[in-house]
């Protein structure tokens, strides 16, 4: 059965200095009636999570349109177990310098082109944006859709709809503001899709013997990050300090580490110093987990405790009752679930909070005072209250983290779509304001 097409309404300037149009409803993005569409999103595990609902509401309004992922070769593991996409290509990138290999980028250039996309949505927030817009124009699609600002002139000659990013309000509302744009229904937190044999559950029965039985009390621990940001890590000190609490509070529980091959070694510094009948407690899994161990791991959890990472984003998916460790980002920007009976992020507010994506680099040059000054205690506190299953608010747990402010919607109650006019000139300092053809008079 043919589709709709979208709806066209008109628009109206709030100012007459603004770059940026609001609409109370979609604007014309034609329909792609059975064409590939393509998403490109190079960012690692917990951007891939959070844009998962964003991605089944283009599923469910376009279902004739095969959908096509574009993704770095790290999140591989991850993203061939999401069932939404038809097809997926992934590039090599350098997280640091998203350099690429001539012979990928040309392959999946001379691919994208050869699929004639008639839309692509073009998600990259922060890094990588050269790429991905090069990538977007590459591909011959009609429709490219992405985020920029005013200081980011590169992507508005490459996009055709060109979104205002808000980097001080959640990454949630930058993809709502897609949603917006598609005329899909709003979006909501949705649980993660997955093939059937994931998680992996036999295989982290024979890593962890002690996760068969239901009354083992598993206390598992993420003490890593990314190399994005190895300042998002709270120091290795303070993990060891609270498996010291968690074992006196129940020398019963287990205590379960994390993380990747490479990050193997550090995860084992956290266990020098500590007493054997503590070690005797903790299982070190790091380097020998999957992602669907890892799933499985964190669906057995009875607690889970993590920096900001994918393993945290994983988590709060997988409805894991889960402390979030943030410093250089922030819980209201970062996470996409709202925190609940079942999630504590713990957040100190400093003045040079948040930083990581906001500044060239972290002002702190690594010592990164925000976590440490996030304590053992509060930890523990907010730890022993999901695990003994009080419902407590963030606002009883000292150091707990706020929300920031949503953004409002417009009197009728509509949410806003910023999107940049089609004739704003990159070339001069400040985005010009021609007559456009919508405006009245």
């Amino acid at each position: 059965m043919a589709q709709e097409p979208l709806r066209q309404e008109t628009c109206a300037d709030f100012s007459q200095n603004a770059a940026i149009r609001f609409f109370p409803s979609s604007p014309l993005i034609p329909n792609p009636r059975g064409a590939p569409i393509v998403v490109s999103k190079f960012s690692g595990w917990g951007s891939l999570l959070n844009i998962f609902p964003l991605l089944s509401g283009i599923r469910s309004r376009f279902p004739d349109s095969p959908l096509v992922f574009l993704t770095d070769r790290r999140n591989e593991e991850l993203a061939s177990h999401m069932t939404l996409f038809d097809r997926i290509l992934y590039l090599s990138t350098s997280r640091r310098t998203a350099l690429v290999p001539a012979m990928d980028l040309l392959s999946n250039s001379a691919i994208l082109r050869r699929l004639s996309p008639a839309l692509y949505l073009d998600l990259q927030l922060h890094s990588r944006k050269r790429l991905s817009s090069f990538l977007a124009w590459a591909s011959g699609a009609k429709t490219r859709v992405g985020f920029t600002d005013s200081r980011d002139r590169s992507r508005f000659g490459k996009l055709t709809h060109a979104l205002y990013f808000n980097s001080h309000q959640p990454v949630r509302e930058a993809f709502g503001q897609v949603s917006r744009l598609l005329d899909l229904p709003a979006i909501t937190p949705v649980s993660l899709d997955l093939h059937g044999t994931i998680p992996d559950q036999d295989s982290l029965d024979a890593l962890l013997p002690e996760a068969c039985s239901s009354r083992t009390i598993l206390c598992t621990i993420n003490s890593n990050a990314s190399e994005m940001a190895y300042e998002r890590r709270w120091p290795l000190e303070n993990f060891r300090g609270l498996c010291r609490r968690l074992f006196e509070g129940d020398p019963s529980r287990i205590i379960v580490l994390t993380g990747t091959r490479e990050e193997r070694p550090y995860v084992e510094g956290l266990l020098d110093g500590l007493p054997s009948r503590i070690t005797g407690q903790i299982r070190n899994l790091a380097g020998h987990l999957s992602f669907g161990t890892l799933a499985a791991l964190l669906k057995r959890s009875n607690l889970f405790i993590s920096n900001d990472s994918g393993p945290l984003h994983l988590a709060l998916n997988l409805g894991t009752p889960t402390v979030g460790l943030f410093g250089p980002t922030h819980p209201g920007l970062a996470a996409f679930s709202e925190p609940s009976h079942k999630t504590v992020f713990l957040h100190t507010p400093l003045y040079c909070s948040p930083c990581v994506y906001l500044a060239p680099a972290p002002p702190c040059g690594g010592d990164n005072l925000c976590m440490q000054a996030i304590s053992v205690d509060a930890v523990l506190r907010a730890a022993e209250s999901l695990l003994e299953r009080r419902h407590r608010t963030l606002a009883h747990l000292p150091q707990s983290a706020s929300p920031r402010e949503h953004a409002r919607n417009l009197p009728d109650g509509s949410p806003p779509l910023a999107l940049y006019r089609s004739n704003v000139s990159p070339s001069c300092s400040r985005p010009s304001l021609r007559k456009h053809p919508m405006d009245t008079p």
